[in-house]
């Protein structure tokens, strides 16, 4: 809330609208409305439909997620619209939907508490079950469909997402749900012809019997592949073999693996990444044993023979992939492309690549608007949306005193930073503000003009200045302070403050140090100040024996000296 030109200015977030309300009478008037996407833009996911079309899952531009049926023209149908998150955090579909025997087709939705839901081809919707967050777990991260029909969710029970532990949520044929039929050691990637659950935990691939004896297929030798969550993809192949996609370290080469019954056998190795925030693909086409998949930025066919060929190479990013009976392929990319909303791509058994359908992000005028507006001279109110734009990186808007909207600066996510968090302005009219997010950083603090010329001052990435900053205020001084969330040398967060020039001046450092710096900072500091911060012996965190305050400073200024950041 703030006072502009005698009347008082609210940004709600949850409406998405710009009210001015007269401080005296208390009318209200509407200045702007910031309206929701009605088009798909971020795939999550693909599934094949028997008549060649498929249904998307997607994001959007708006924090929403939907649910289309794209058909093999490219038009778009939107069978379902998930409710905009009042959170700022995206909600709707997290992977691909499982076709289940009843005609529907099944999905999960995230972040927790998620659901379980399935939908018609006639957009009918409707939720099955819905997670506590207690002893159900926090949300279902995939789903398939046994030989039995029986649909089975691998449910994450607690973070981290990589390691689980995990169970399994069944729905029976009947609709009977399950919701702890029986826990697994790792994520369920696949469903064994037999109806056994194939997983992968720590470095071990393993496969639960419909009998509940659970079997090591192979471990990740990790001299070659990392052991922390280096899996792309795991399925079953028509003649009973598993293979997948696997990581390897220090490279961003992947192997396309099969499991033998003493090791595994790589088949090929891929110049490309297999990994990301959102795990590749790798599916068999019919039961030829022609193998289709996705890496960070290609698409590849392995033949019977061992033949490996790029069928398609993007910077655009493949997430997955679809296999036409026409032997064409449908990619799905989740960034980029024309409008900024990614694209589907059709491969035809040749080989040449076509646009399908183009996916806008939609809404160039931002949606959830978020933090402080101010107003300059001429009474033109400036502000940010946290989302929105041509690249979902939000905006920065202004609104004239007649109530004119205009966009002036879109963000994209790349130096310049994204989700933004409000603006603030000196006494001599410059305007500031934070970003928390960027493709090579956490975070950055710009200023803008009236016309939206936009000067980048000061990055974070994860530094002793720390990362992701919030909000900016402006001090009695007139310098501009904020705070980071996390980093610094404790990795808890800072306090900073910043000249109008892009100074910025650490004032504190949250927290003791945290297990991962730990070790890095006994190494190299005083005797004296680690025995004061840590216990005598191991990394172990527990109660040392000076108070924070005191380990602050001493670390604070040891560190300083020898230039640990």
């Amino acid at each position: 809330m703030r006072r502009l030109f005698g009347t008082l200015l609210l940004v709600l977030l949850a409406a998405g609208l710009v009210h001015r309300v007269d401080a005296q009478t208390g009318a209200l008037t509407i200045l702007h409305a910031f309206q929701p996407s009605t088009t798909p833009a971020f795939p999550r996911g693909l599934t094949e439909l028997p008549d060649g079309s498929v249904v998307l899952t997607s994001g959007s531009g708006s924090g929403q997620g939907m649910i289309s049926r794209v058909a093999t023209d490219g038009t778009v149908t939107v069978l379902h619209v998930f409710p905009r998150s009042t959170t700022n955090i995206e909600e709707g579909p997290n992977g691909a939907l499982t076709a289940g025997v009843d005609g529907y087709f099944y999905g999960a939705t995230f972040p927790a508490p998620g659901t379980i839901f399935r939908i018609g081809l006639d957009g009918a919707f409707q939720t099955v079950y819905t997670f506590s967050g207690g002893q159900d777990g926090l949300y279902a991260v995939r789903l398939r469909r046994a030989p039995d029909g029986t649909i089975l969710a691998s449910v994450l029970e607690n973070y981290p997402v990589c390691c689980g532990p995990y169970h399994i949520l069944t729905i029976g044929s009947d609709g009977t749900i399950t919701p702890r039929a029986f826990t697994i050691p790792g994520p369920m990637y696949a469903i064994g012809s037999d109806g056994s659950v194939l997983g992968f935990a720590g470095s071990a691939i393993f496969r639960r019997s419909p009998s509940s004896i659970v079997s090591t297929l192979a471990t990740l030798p990790p001299t070659s592949y990392s052991s922390v969550y280096p899996l792309g993809d795991l399925i079953e192949t028509s003649t009973g073999d598993v293979v997948g996609l696997a990581d390897r370290i220090g490279s961003t080469a992947c192997d396309v693996f099969r499991v033998t019954s003493t090791a595994l056998a790589v088949l090929a190795t891929i110049g490309q990444s297999c990994r990301g925030d959102v795990p590749m693909r790798l599916k068999e086409r019919g039961s030829s044993g022609e193998l289709y998949g996705t890496t960070w930025a290609s698409v590849f066919r392995l033949s019977t023979t061992g033949a490996l060929t790029t069928l398609y190479t993007s910077e655009v990013r493949p997430v997955d992939l679809a296999l036409w009976p026409s032997g064409a392929l449908v990619v799905a990319s989740s960034q980029g492309g024309p409008a900024g909303g990614g694209q589907l791509v059709s491969i035809a058994p040749v080989g040449t690549s076509s646009l399908l359908a183009v996916l806008s992000s939609g809404n160039p005028d931002g949606v959830q608007p978020e933090g402080p507006v101010v107003q300059d001279a001429d009474g033109n109110i400036y502000g940010t949306t946290r989302r929105g734009g041509a690249f979902d990186q939000g905006t920065i808007y202004q609104v004239s005193r007649t109530g004119e909207f205009r966009t002036i600066y879109t963000f994209t996510g790349g130096g310049d930073g994204g989700q933004p968090r409000g603006l603030v302005q000196l006494a001599n009219g410059a305007m500031f503000g934070s970003t928390s997010a960027g493709d090579t950083h956490t975070g950055t603090v710009f200023r803008v003009g009236r016309s939206g010329a936009l000067t980048t001052l000061a990055v974070f990435r994860r530094g002793r200045n720390g990362d992701t900053p919030g909000p900016l205020v402006v001090g009695r001084d007139g310098q501009l302070y904020g705070r980071t969330v996390r980093a610094g040398l404790y990795d808890a967060g800072t306090m900073f403050r910043m000249t109008e020039g892009g100074v910025v001046t650490v004032l504190t450092i949250s927290g003791r140090p945290t297990a991962w710096r730990a070790s890095r900072l006994r190494r190299r500091l005083p005797t004296a100040t680690t025995s004061c911060c840590w216990r005598p012996t191991g990394t172990s965190l527990g109660r040392p024996p000076c108070a924070a305050a005191t380990c602050r400073r001493l670390v604070r200024s040891s560190a300083s000296r020898i230039g640990v950041s």
